[in-house]
């Protein structure tokens, strides 16, 4: 008799739910585009309540500077993947009617990411007017971008560039580009940078039309410039400006360059407000052809004639030729814009 000393082998139930890995897939999927749909609703509607609240801001800003503003229709879209805003026929007007200026933005478009609401492009309509009196000045910005970051703290970086850039009539320009960014400096003291900018402006030509004594092409302009003083979140823009001010916020002018034939100048300096933000300015200036250029702006009766025989004669005693086959000679004078008045070596050229 033979005995089997192995157990019995029970057989074992298999569940009746198996997993399959396109159903497992499908709900991965489905989870992730759920939750990408709910996260863009919620950034959208967040995003659209900032720019109801700014653009109340904006206008009480403009209000207290003695402008205003209207439009025909303002959209709001929250499902648009691109723009969250739309606003057709925007003025921007002053209420002087004795000095009226106006801005028409036949349609301005503003879009922001996906899934984060710090990031704004703003889309201008690529024919624009401005108005100056009577005056009607047509511009045309086919290649306009600008694009706003901001952060908790307000404003990080701006950045608008356009190209082949026209006012009919007036003048034109090949590139030109302004550039905000925010520094890593937040004590807000009087001389630590808020803002690096820049300003870029290249192969600007002048219409024909328009009367002016200097060569009617312009090379370059260049600004780069530093905000220093922290500006602070306010009601209304004036109430920033104002804080900032009293703090002792203003402009320090690291690099100025204009090259307009024949004047070439480099300069450096800075830039104060009063309470009524009029401008003072200092520059200390290094130029070639500086002179001619005050002789050609003399003779179209532009300078004050008396004012700018003075400023010759003291430019004429400290002019050299930085190198001996230079055409024109090197010139360091301060210049200086306070009261209204243009002042060079602290004689008034010019009133405004």
């Amino acid at each position: 008799m033979i005995i089997d000393d192995e157990p019995e082998k029970i057989p074992v139930r298999q569940s009746q739910f198996r997993l399959n890995g396109t159903v497992v897939l499908s709900a991965i999927i489905s989870g992730f585009i759920t939750l990408s749909l709910l996260i863009f609703w919620f950034v959208r509607g967040y995003t659209i309540s900032i720019l109801k609240q700014e653009i109340v801001k904006f206008e009480k800003s403009i209000t207290e500077t003695g402008y205003d503003f209207s439009y025909e229709n303002l959209n709001f879209n929250r499902f648009s993947p691109f723009n969250i805003l739309t606003i057709n026929g925007l003025k921007i007007y002053s209420l002087d009617g004795k000095n009226y200026y106006e801005w028409h933005i036949p349609e301005l478009k503003i879009g922001s990411s996906l899934f984060s609401s710090q990031n704004l492009k703003l889309s201008f309509s690529p024919e624009q007017s401005f108005q100056k009196g009577l005056n009607i000045y047509h511009l045309s910005t086919p290649n306009l971008t600008t694009k706003l970051q901001f952060n908790d703290n307000g404003l990080k970086e701006l950045n608008m560039t356009a190209k082949n850039f026209q006012i009919t009539d007036v003048l034109s320009a090949e590139y030109f580009n302004v550039s905000v960014q925010k520094t890593d400096s937040e004590d807000g003291l009087k001389f630590n940078p808020f803002f690096e900018s820049t300003i870029n402006i290249k192969n600007i030509h002048i219409d024909s039309s328009v009367d002016q004594p200097l060569d009617k092409d312009i090379f370059r302009i260049y600004i780069h410039a530093n905000v220093a003083g922290k500006i602070q979140t306010a009601e209304t823009y004036r109430e920033s400006i104002d804080e900032w001010l009293h703090s002792g916020g203003m402009i320090d002018i690291k690099r100025l360059i204009v090259n307009w034939n024949p004047l070439l100048m480099v300069a450096r300096g800075d830039m104060y407000f009063n309470e009524k933000l009029e401008p003072n300015l200092h520059l200390m200036t290094s130029s070639k052809a500086f002179i001619e250029t005050l002789d050609l702006l003399e003779k179209d009766n532009l300078l004050d004639r008396k004012g700018t025989f003075v400023v010759k004669i003291l430019l004429n005693n400290k002019a050299f030729k930085l190198r001996k086959d230079d055409r024109y000679n090197t010139i360091t004078t301060p210049i200086n814009f306070n009261s209204g008045e243009v002042l060079i070596e602290n004689i008034p050229v010019k009133k405004l």
